[in-house]
């Protein structure tokens, strides 16, 4: 009885150790954001090649099949099966 006792006992302790030395997802998505690389993409999304990015413009849909490659490229899938929403909005006078 003792020994079956020790036995569950070290294997609660082993699954305790295994559980705790796992990465999370948000835990990997921290260490994968470096200051060198935000700047790489900040850079290129602002870049003149992407022409100011106003919607519905071709740099907006270069941005944004960027930012989809980009997301797709470190395994974060969108929510809803597409990265792409559609939505109106109210056009602003200045």
């Amino acid at each position: 009885m003792k020994t079956r006792i020790y036995m569950l006992a070290a294997l609660a302790v082993l699954l305790f150790l295994v559980s705790c030395n796992q990465i999370t997802p948000f835990e990997r998505g921290i260490k994968a954001i470096s200051e060198q690389e935000v700047k790489k993409q900040v850079n290129y999304i602002a870049s003149d090649l992407l022409e100011g990015r106003q919607a519905g413009s071709e740099g907006a849909q270069m941005a944004a099949e960027y930012i989809i490659s980009y997301l797709d490229s470190l395994g974060i899938k969108p929510l809803d099966g597409d990265y792409r929403h559609t939505f109106e909005c109210e056009p602003f006078n200045y």
